[in-house]
């Protein structure tokens, strides 16, 4: 009579879910958002305003384009992404640095930012009385 042999489930290799689709660390679709978010500013930099726009609202619109493709395919990190036009305003003649980094520094950032490492502590201390 003829043996059976059955595999242990760790002897079997299975690639991991969406493994297929990965390049490096980075997924096909973040690849493509990257590329395509710098391709859309750069062409809609290249291109003149529609009529009756200034300039200055123009290439806002550019990185508006970017980021919304960045934040869709989350090519890099959404906190990241957020900190395109601190870069980006000043290099582009959109805005100056105070200007560009004045809203960044309103005071109801920084009571979000409290509030959220308010219940990020009390998540921490509850965990730990368990």
């Amino acid at each position: 009579m003829p043996t059976i042999s059955i595999a242990r489930v760790t002897d079997i290799s299975v690639p991991a879910p969406g493994a297929a689709n990965r390049v490096g660390q980075f997924s096909r679709t973040q690849l493509a958002g990257l590329a395509l978010g710098i391709i859309a500013c750069i062409v809609m930099l290249a291109m003149s305003p529609p009529t009756g726009m200034k300039i200055a609202a123009w290439r806002t619109a550019a990185v508006a384009a970017l980021m919304a493709i960045w934040w869709i395919t989350e090519a890099i990190p959404i906190s990241a992404t957020a900190l395109v036009p601190l870069v980006l305003f000043p290099l582009l003649g959109i805005a100056p640095m105070t200007g560009t980094a004045a809203p960044y520094a309103n005071p109801v950032i920084f009571l979000f930012l409290a509030c959220g490492t308010a219940v990020k502590f009390v998540g921490i201390l509850a965990s730990m009385q368990r």
